[in-house]
């Protein structure tokens, strides 16, 4: 029979094993955001990228596209919506 301290040290690795599973995406979705657009296609991955850049977000932010009038139109909605539920 297992004793109890091993029985907690398992139960916590499975929760960080798991935690990690569930983080992962997040994490590359963030990775791959910081980096050029040389380096999204490269075989291997890499995990860290050594010349991060806010490129992708300087461009979706201030870039010819009205981001900030389609983030306005989304909150409208969305309180229109919130006012009309209630």
């Amino acid at each position: 029979m297992l004793s109890r301290r091993l029985k907690r040290v398992l139960l916590y690795l499975t929760v960080i094993v798991v935690c990690a599973i569930l983080v992962f995406p997040l994490y590359w979705m963030f990775n791959t955001s910081l980096a050029p657009r040389n380096m999204l296609y490269v075989y291997p991955p890499r995990f860290i990228h050594p010349n991060a850049t806010l490129d992708a977000y300087r461009a979706a932010l201030f870039g010819s596209k009205p981001m900030f009038l389609w983030l306005r139109n989304s909150g409208l909605v969305a309180l229109a919506c919130m006012f009309i539920a209630i």
